[in-house]
């Protein structure tokens, strides 16, 4: 195959939704840009390892944290699925240790001894490097207990189903897979009882007219919404593993668990909004491969399927292409700031072409499938109050999510709130509100937070509801073990953007509000915030100042501008979030300088 420029490949991701629609998208046509990014980025890979065989880690940052190079089995596996069997062949016998492997290193050296064609001595090899699979380090703890749960003992049911499939066996009579029945049974429990006894059934959707259920399928109680994008590939993977033995509850689980991703995946192909895994390589990748297996599954949901699967592959290219790999985070970096800390560019490369390569497989067998409209495009009204807390509203031109409560209050890619604002334009969707940075402190709330005493209180949701165009939120403030005020906030889509109403303050309350934005830009005035170039309007006038030191992912270095305001007589205020006509919000364009009326 040739390799099809990263340049070509943007331009395909930025396509005119009129031209899409002359073009009369199918699954073939969404098959050729995925066979373009793999081809490329395989072809990357294979020409980047080191003389001993690994591949090398070409991230400076991501080194400095002691993520060196070396030689992931699902890494290796979609390198040689590409073409590139001599590179594949260099780094085979260099796979990580078997005793410091991780689950997803056995899934992707199980998978290829089911689809790769190997030689005699490579298979013995791989054969016998599955098969001294244990208990994995990573997950440890959570796989030795029968009660928890984690993605992580998905992935191991998943290898365990993988390697028990191939035949393989281990001739110690001490190791796990000693008995292979006897693992097998295990791991279909894992899928046919554990999972379905996890996922709730309760998040709903309306898509235009038609009505949809679904699950959430996640790492509890916070359930970061890019582990359900993980989770719901890995059990459709796993479903597929184990075949007619895949039992009736698992199945529904997977449906519900695609329909769910579906309707979350935003209008840019973003399924990371919520939590850790913010921005990363694999989120796209594996949420882009979950959909097409839902596709293949279930030829009558193959439209809004595929469309989610081509936006979120547009984002991969789009964000994450680069010169030596996929980076693992979209945007120029100069260091891990913001980024998870167990974050490897060469294993989370690995597992996005992983994915990337299933999907293929999965594409090659409804080549001629019509590819329709994601539901973020529509008018959409989505709830699910209680795995994720998630709501969400699209009206086809503005696109909100608001999160129910704050489920880490030491990180707040966690918290309350509009996580997440985007508008359409003619070059596409764009963000109105900066990413939640990643903290590991006590940093407060975006909010509103209640100053209570002088401290800043995050408020607790209870109750989170969409519906058109309006996601409501009961929540209340609690000190010192008691109840300080219960209040209602409700977002609504508006005409430039989305506005957001408390009521039930008292008069006197005083608020804080945190409105992120890239670092030295943004300015306030008597009533209003310009942040990451979205204007911010109060009803009343606000204090402010600048908070500096922030960092997320997607954006390394972000400040927050802080206004603080006081409730009237009515106990109610509102803050709208519109587009900010003619403003500059870039200190290289000439930001009006930040001007505070004091605290």
């Amino acid at each position: 195959m040739r390799p099809i420029p990263t340049i070509l490949l943007c331009a395909l991701a930025l396509a005119s939704p009129v031209r899409a629609a002359t073009a009369a998208p199918t699954a073939a046509g969404l098959s050729g840009e995925i066979r373009a990014l793999l081809s490329t980025t395989a072809a990357q890979w294979a020409g980047q390892m080191t003389p001993n065989g690994v591949f090398e880690n070409p991230f400076p940052a991501d080194l400095a944290l002691g993520h060196g190079s070396f030689a992931p089995p699902m890494l290796t596996y979609a390198v040689h699925r590409a073409g590139h069997v001599a590179a594949a062949e260099r780094a085979w016998p260099r796979s990580v240790d078997p005793i410091r492997a991780s689950a997803f290193d056995m899934v992707g050296a199980a998978y290829a001894l089911h689809d790769l064609r190997l030689t005699a001595a490579r298979r013995r090899q791989v054969t016998g490097y599955v098969g001294r699979y244990g208990i994995p380090p990573n997950g440890h703890r959570c796989l030795m207990r029968p009660r928890c749960y984690s993605n992580l003992k998905l992935v191991d049911a998943l290898a365990v189903l993988a390697i028990t499939g191939a035949g393989v066996r281990s001739p110690d009579p001490a190791a796990r897979l000693a008995d292979p029945r006897a693992a097998r049974r295990a791991a279909a429990l894992i899928v046919n009882r554990r999972v379905p006894h996890v996922i709730d059934h309760q998040l709903r959707a309306r898509i235009g007219r038609r009505k949809i259920r679904g699950s959430v399928l996640s790492d509890p109680p916070e359930d970061p919404l890019a582990y359900h994008a993980l989770s719901a590939f890995m059990l459709s993977e796993a479903v597929a593993q184990l075949g007619p033995r895949a039992g009736r509850a698992a199945r529904k689980a997977s449906r519900e668990a695609t329909e769910a991703l579906s309707a979350l995946v935003a209008p840019d192909g973003d399924a990371s909004y919520l939590g850790r895994g913010q921005d990363q390589v694999w989120v796209p990748a594996l949420a882009a491969a979950a959909l097409v297996n839902g596709a293949a599954a279930r030829p009558a949901r193959a439209a809004r399927y595929l469309a989610g699967a081509r936006r979120a592959v547009r984002r991969l290219a789009r964000r994450h292409a680069s010169p030596r790999g996929l980076a693992v985070v979209g945007g120029p970096r100069t260091s891990m700031d913001g980024i998870d800390a167990y974050a490897h560019t060469v294993a989370y490369n690995g597992l996005a072409l992983f994915g990337l390569t299933q999907a293929l497989d999965a594409l090659a067998t409804i080549p001629a499938a019509r590819i329709g409209r994601l539901p973020a495009d529509r008018r959409l009204a989505l709830s699910d109050p209680d795995a994720t807390g998630l709501a969400v509203v699209s009206n086809g031109r503005k696109w909100l999510a608001v999160h129910r409560t704050a489920t880490n209050t030491l990180d707040l890619r966690h918290d309350i709130g509009a996580l997440a604002l985007k508008r359409r334009t003619r070059r596409g969707w764009v963000d109105m509100l900066a990413p939640r940075p990643m903290t590991y402190f006590h940093a407060g709330s975006g909010g509103p937070a209640l100053i209570h005493r002088g401290t800043p209180i995050t408020p607790t949701g209870f109750e989170i509801r969409a519906r058109g165009r309006t996601i409501s939120v009961r929540a209340g403030y609690r000190a010192h073990g008691r109840w300080v005020r219960r209040v209602e906030m409700r977002w609504r889509l508006t005409r430039r953007g989305a506005r957001m109403e408390l009521s039930g303050a008292k008069r006197g309350d005083r608020f804080r509000v945190l409105a992120f934005t890239p670092a030295s830009t943004g300015y306030s005035a008597r009533r209003k915030l310009v942040a990451a170039r979205a204007r911010w309007g109060f009803d009343r006038p606000i204090r402010t100042a600048r908070l500096r030191g922030y960092h997320s992912a997607p954006v390394e270095q972000l400040d927050a501008l802080e206004a603080r305001l006081t409730a009237p007589k009515s106990g109610r205020f509102s803050i709208g979030i519109g587009i900010e006509v003619g403003s500059k919000t870039s200190g290289a364009s000439g930001t009006p300088a930040f001007r505070s009326p004091g605290r």
